[in-house]
């Protein structure tokens, strides 16, 4: 209901397209779906890749 819809209908489509990450303040919101909400601080705070 609500909310709780659009971020469904967001996870239904990142698993059609094979994404299993997403960037969002709001991590919490994607707690119960299986894939992985990365908030944008902890990339800023992570060493850069080589």
């Amino acid at each position: 209901m609500g909310a709780e819809v659009h971020d469904a209908r967001l996870v239904a489509t990142m698993i059609v397209h094979g994404v299993d990450r997403i960037l969002t303040v709001s991590t919490g919101d994607f707690a119960r779906f299986p894939v992985s909400a990365v908030h944008p601080t902890s990339i800023l705070a992570s060493p850069p890749a080589r």
